[in-house]
């Protein structure tokens, strides 16, 4: 399993370009552990989803894109069902990310501690 990207001290005080990739890691690492594959409306293929109390995540890759849609991976992550946070990227490399949304928040915090216990089980 990966590790996640160096963690500054306080995470609520970095950029956001330097929180994209340790929320996408963080994110990755939850539901590549505890995520179920899942059918939805509108996609081509399955996506992976989480669901642990107040955090929702749901990772895509470019096999769920509908035909003629841009191939990418994706990431959206809600917080209490408000979405917090999206991002995706081109390769499997995670180095071209594009952030879409971020709300900052609690959610980051909760999400980090449940990367901790991904890594741990």
């Amino acid at each position: 399993m990966k590790t996640l990207p160096q963690q500054p001290r306080n995470i609520d005080q970095v950029s956001q370009l330097e929180l994209l990739p340790i929320a996408v890691e963080a994110g990755l690492r939850c539901v590549e552990r505890w995520g179920v594959e899942e059918k939805l409306g509108g996609v081509a293929g399955p996506v992976l989803s989480l669901k642990d109390g107040p955090l929702s995540i749901l990772y895509r890759t470019p096999k769920t894109m509908a035909p003629g849609a841009p191939a990418s991976f994706g990431i959206d992550i809600w917080y209490e069902n408000k979405k917090t946070f999206s991002a995706c990227w081109h390769s499997l490399s995670l180095k071209d990310f594009g952030l879409i949304a971020l709300k900052r928040g609690p959610w980051i915090a909760a999400l980090l501690a449940m990367a901790t216990r991904a890594g741990e089980a």
